[in-house]
Order: structure tokens, then C-alpha cells, then sequence
């Protein structure tokens, strides 16, 4: 005899032990970058732990504070572009996509799939920054 399966039975449900150690991650990398904030792994594992709680406003917070330490960083504008592409700001994920190419930057595989920049990716400017992309790296 076949079980039946119900359609919700395999539908992901939060998980509270995923949200107790992403709530200690922030706790715990706040203290580290208050005893040096300009740490950047810690910064970076910060604004990384508030994005996938949904706290994009510190996550933005933090990688502008990242940008400021290291200008020259494609990583701390690709995050960037990443975290105004999930608040709606396409221009300005966008320019800060760009930025990231321009200063080297070079997953195509990744921009290409990475579901943070869902918001921008159906805009022409995304192709064209797809196309610079891939045709540097020819």
C-alpha cells in the first residue's frame, strides 16, 4: 500500500536552532567589532549575519563601514550591490555592481545566479554589466 503524501508535508519550516546560533553569531561579532571596529572579517561576518536575519539596514550599515575601511574592495561592493538589490534600490545596486566589476570582481557564475540580486536582474544595465563581465574575462 502507498502512503499519500500530503502537498505541505515536505515544506521547510524556520528552524529555531538556526535562528539561536544566528543570534549568537551577532552577539557575538557586535562585541568583537566593538572592541575593534575596524576588524574586517569580523564586519564582514556581521553584515553578513544581520542580511540572513532580514536586517538589511545594519547589513547596509556595516558594508558602507567596510567600503570606508577598504575602498578598493570588489567584495564589500558586490555585498553592497547585494544588500540595496534586497531593500529595492536598483540604481544604486546597480552602480555598486558595476563598481565591483570595475575594480575586479569576476564571478560571472555567481552575479549570474546569486538570488540577492533577483531585484536587478531582469534590468538591461544587469546585462550589460553581466556582458562587461564576461567579456573581460575572455
Amino acid at each position: 500500500m502507498n502512503k499519500r503524501i500530503e502537498p505541505n508535508q515536505y515544506i521547510m519550516k524556520p528552524d529555531p536552532l538556526y535562528e539561536e546560533d544566528l543570534e549568537f553569531e551577532i552577539d557575538f561579532f557586535e562585541k568583537v567589532v566593538e572592541e575593534d571596529p575596524t576588524y574586517i572579517e569580523a564586519l564582514v561576518q556581521l553584515g553578513s549575519s544581520y542580511a540572513k536575519k532580514g536586517n538589511y539596514d545594519k547589513s547596509l550599515t556595516i558594508d558602507k563601514k567596510l567600503i570606508r575601511i577598504s575602498p578598493r574592495d570588489p567584495y564589500g561592493y558586490y555585498n553592497l550591490s547585494c544588500n540595496y538589490a534586497m531593500i529595492g534600490k536598483k540604481k544604486l545596486a546597480l552602480d555598486a555592481l558595476e563598481k565591483s566589476v570595475d575594480l575586479g570582481y569576476n564571478d560571472y557564475e555567481h552575479i549570474k545566479k546569486d538570488p540577492d540580486l533577483d531585484g536587478v536582474r531582469r534590468s538591461l544595465r544587469f546585462r550589460k554589466i553581466l556582458w562587461k563581465l564576461l567579456h573581460r574575462n575572455q
